[in-house]
């Protein structure tokens, strides 16, 4: 299977929606305060109401944290396919929304097809960490990935499908607002997906973000 087949069949699955959108992958680097200890409770009163566990950052929370260059690559592995990379360039930051950049290469650098865009609102950001309370358990952790170790709110996330037990983990790194720097989805103990945050490079964070930075061209 090609990368690019990869992509499409990760896509069914809630990882690799994160993965493949390269919607916010963090490193602590150039973050100084650790909002992730804030909990806004904007994200808890949603967390109440939606019968979800308390996500790990809320909507205000990511966007703070978020430059105007910041780049991000990810490796994803699974299935028994050779890996990929994922790398994502924020081009536009405002008070309401982002504006992605994303291409899908091989591991030497090779693109499978060409960049791709995409607008997301910072409340959609912060939903796709909201988990059902119930099937969800959160606790601290320490996670080491190629960029260094972290202290995490590690997410546990046990379901049924199709009469198999999921398994899906996520680790986000307390420091850094945004997307789990780890991921793993197992079904019946066998690994279906992986992704490791590779790869950071600190973006341009604007003092006021109701006016956009120049939008920002990623070359592969």
């Amino acid at each position: 299977m090609k990368g690019g087949e990869l992509l499409r069949a990760g896509e069914k699955s809630k990882f690799f929606f994160y993965a493949i959108m390269g919607l916010w992958i963090c490193l602590a680097i150039g973050i100084s305060v650790d909002l992730s200890a804030q909990e806004p409770d904007t994200a808890k009163e949603k967390s109440m109401k939606a019968e979800y566990a308390t996500p790990p950052f809320s909507a205000g929370v990511i966007r703070d944290a978020t430059g105007v260059g910041q780049t991000y690559v990810f490796r994803l592995s699974g299935g028994g396919q050779p890996p990929i990379l994922r790398k994502t360039v924020f081009l536009e930051v405002t008070a309401v929304d982002t504006k992605i950049q994303t291409v899908l290469t091989d591991t030497d650098g090779k693109p499978f097809d060409g960049p791709k865009e995409w607008r997301f609102t910072w409340e959609q950001l912060e939903e796709h960490a909201h988990f059902p309370a119930q099937q969800t358990e959160r606790t601290e952790k320490k996670v080491t990935v190629p960029t260094g170790t972290y202290d995490c709110w590690h997410f546990v996330v046990i379901e049924t499908v199709d009469g198999k037990k999921k398994v899906s983990e996520y680790a986000f790194a307390k420091h850094l607002p945004g997307p789990p720097i780890w991921m793993s989805v197992t079904i019946d103990g066998e690994l279906q997906t992986n992704m490791e945050l590779i790869q950071y490079i600190a973006g341009e964070k604007a003092t006021d973000k109701s006016n956009p930075k120049p939008t920002l061209k990623l070359v592969p």
